[in-house]
């Protein structure tokens, strides 16, 4: 994806000034995703489709798309928790999220 707008949230501004908070602690890598510090910010972004893989139906070259940041148990090949299992996924036991704890912040 090539990036075209990032926000910043205010959990950004409190990593940046006060954290780590949600992102994982100085030589402690993140339990699901294996990211530690540093991590690049930006969990609120959008772009343009730049790439796509072979089995890649839905997307085209060129697509208008923004990033749903939640992992969650169905990322990490996990049986579902509870809570993913009533269909509240966004507050999976195992959550990350893309720019605070794992790999592949937007503001990169």
């Amino acid at each position: 994806m090539q990036v075209a707008y990032c926000g910043i949230c205010g959990s950004d501004l409190h990593e940046y000034h006060a954290g780590p908070i949600l992102t994982p602690k100085y030589g402690l890598p993140h339990p699901q995703t294996g990211a530690s510090l540093p991590v690049t910010l930006g969990h609120e972004f959008s772009g343009t489709v730049a790439e796509i893989g072979e089995q890649v139906l839905d997307f085209q070259i060129g697509d208008k798309v923004t990033v749903n940041p939640a992992l969650d148990d169905r990322h990490y090949n996990k049986d579902a928790c509870e809570l993913c299992q009533v269909g509240r996924p966004n507050l999976c036991e195992r959550s990350a999220f893309y720019g605070i704890n794992a790999e592949g912040g937007g503001f990169a």
